[in-house]
């Protein structure tokens, strides 16, 4: 990258080290992968305390950049999609740049970079509102311990990423439209082919979300 500094990090970030990096590599903590049949991104990243503190460089003015180092080869085409997309659901709403290296199914992060494109997130950079803001920054109300609703709010619009970390089932959710300062009259499924319109009432959305997976919806 022109212009740019970054480094690698395989245990935990060393902040003097970085102090001059734009961006640093994450990703090798071998100690929280195993190569169970049934385990996968977010059973290893279940403590999402500890990977704000121990992998985020947003507080510390760093930009992070994730490796996929859970070798997994599902017995067949769905587990392998299954598994990545239980890392983007751990990645996504911690607005944590993806490097899909040891993945056998890449399909979901070419259609989150799709997604990110059509919007044109590099010219039109959104503001991010994360699920663990507080005050006047929180905008997705819940009481979901295994739901994590991230937004990020362009002009007219905003993209949302809602990551299940919990069985499959329906989850819901209220937007709060005066903090995000956005007052959407629909919302569409963007990993839908067509991109169709979903049911909502411009506060409360219900969702079907399988068992470590997420959905992308637009609110506009």
């Amino acid at each position: 990258i022109e212009n740019h500094a970054g480094a690698h990090a395989s245990g935990a970030m060393c902040i003097p080290a970085l102090t001059y990096c734009n961006y640093y590599i994450d990703g090798e903590q071998p100690g929280r992968y195993a190569t169970a049949q049934n385990r996968d991104y977010v059973d290893a990243w279940q403590d999402v305390d500890y990977l704000r503190a121990h992998v985020l460089g947003r507080q510390f003015g760093i930009r992070s950049i994730f490796l996929s180092e859970i070798i997994y080869r599902g017995k067949t085409a769905d587990l392998d999609t299954q598994q990545t997309r239980a890392w983007l659901a751990v990645m996504l709403p911690h607005d944590i740049a993806l490097w899909d290296g040891s993945l056998k199914e890449r399909g979901p992060v070419k259609a989150w970079h799709k997604i990110i494109n059509d919007l044109d997130f590099f010219k039109n950079n959104p503001r991010l509102y994360p699920y663990w803001a507080t005050g006047k920054y929180k905008v997705a109300d819940h009481n979901d311990k295994d739901l994590f609703v991230t937004l990020y709010r362009q002009k007219d619009r905003a993209l949302a990423v809602i990551s299940n970390f919990g069985e499959s089932r329906t989850v819901e959710f209220n937007l709060n439209s005066n903090n995000l300062q956005l007052k959407p009259g629909k919302a569409i499924d963007m990993e839908n082919p067509d991109r169709k319109d979903i049911t909502f009432n411009g506060e409360k959305i219900s969702l079907d979300i399988p068992r470590h997976d997420y959905r992308i919806i637009l609110f506009k």
